[in-house]
């Protein structure tokens, strides 16, 4: 096994770390799943076929899965829910859909033996003549789901089958619809959506960022440790990291880098803070001028009323002069004043 995969592997051994890929990949990065909930179980798989009848007629297959953990129940630890197995690759597997197909089979297979065991084995369970006793199966016995995901760990797209079909030759296009496929999930992290990488809350979020990184950047060490995304990134994950990427990144490069540059952006934001409130000072400046230009030319306004009544008052006061010293006159003559209402 080369190193690459060996890092990966022990990588991912980490439980939260697990959950947190399986989380992003199942539940849209929703917390659903925790560290807590996973056991690892036998990665190792054992098969007897029979080929010929005779001495040496059974073929012993065996089969190594990379990672694979059980998932109990939060409210019942005892409860498995489903298993859930991983498996890395540093390059792209042509006959995976066979291989993957394959692996889950005999997971399915070693679930179907163990139950078949323990029916035969429990006095307490008694199996109907006929398909029970031949099979070992009750009706109605279930076995627990199980969900491979490979992960490609490389800057370039996955360029092999994604399905059973696309590996079989198949010459008469009407066969397709009764020829079952097999899909498995193949997460290649250079086509990960950057907003689906964001929802991991582990050191996987770095080292997925890391490889998309590695094919979209020439000078992909001054990438990683100028983006402050990676100031908190956890030993292991810069030593999967340089393994994978083939890079020398250390963790204290990276430590003086994010410090810097969340200095800079602190300076940054102080001064575009500054300005800010002067643009806001300035604003209110021009604003209360505004209104005291409108209140002087209101004041102004008043003022022209106030002198127009004031020269309406002398004229009513002028003629109210008038009006008394005729009145005078004609008293003095003798005469009655008649004054109309």
């Amino acid at each position: 096994m080369a190193k690459h995969d060996i890092t990966t592997i022990e990588y991912f051994k980490n439980p939260d770390r697990f959950a947190d890929f399986f989380n992003m990949v199942l539940y849209h990065g929703e917390e659903v799943l925790h560290g807590s909930q996973l056991t690892a179980i036998d990665s190792q798989y054992s098969h007897t076929v029979k080929t010929k009848s005779g001495k040496n007629s059974r073929l012993n297959i065996k089969r190594y899965r990379d990672l694979i953990n059980t998932v109990c129940a939060m409210e019942s630890p005892e409860s498995v829910l489903a298993i859930l197995a991983l498996e890395p690759f540093e390059y792209v597997d042509y006959g995976y859909p066979i291989r993957a197909m394959l692996y889950d089979t005999l997971e399915y297979d070693r679930q179907l033996k163990t139950l078949i065991l323990h029916n035969r084995s429990d006095s307490t369970i008694s199996l109907k003549k006929g398909g029970e006793q031949l099979t070992g199966l009750k009706k109605g016995d279930k076995i627990k789901p199980v969900i491979t995901v490979a992960l490609y760990l490389s800057p370039d797209p996955w360029d092999g089958p994604r399905s059973l079909h696309d590996i079989l030759d198949i010459s008469d296009p009407d066969l397709t619809s009764f020829i079952p496929d097999y899909k498995p999930i193949i997460i290649s992290a250079e086509g990960l959506p950057p907003e689906m990488i964001q929802t991991l809350k582990t050191g996987v979020r770095q080292l997925l960022k890391a490889v998309k990184y590695c094919g979209s950047s020439s000078d992909i060490t001054s990438h990683i440790i100028s983006d402050q995304d990676f100031s908190d990134c956890d030993e292991d994950t810069i030593h999967t990291i340089n393994v994978i990427t083939g890079l020398n990144i250390e963790k204290s490069t990276v430590e003086k880098e994010a410090a810097m540059f969340k200095g800079v952006e602190e300076f940054y934001a102080e001064a575009e803070f500054g300005r800010k409130a002067k643009e806001i000072i300035a604003k209110k400046d021009a604003a209360i001028a505004k209104k005291d230009k409108s209140l002087a030319k209101k004041d102004a306004s008043l003022a022209q009323k106030d002198a127009s009544l004031a020269q309406k008052d002398a004229s009513l006061a002028q003629k109210d002069e008038i009006i008394a010293k005729l009145i005078t006159q004609i008293s003095n003559a003798g005469m009655t004043p008649v004054v109309k209402v």
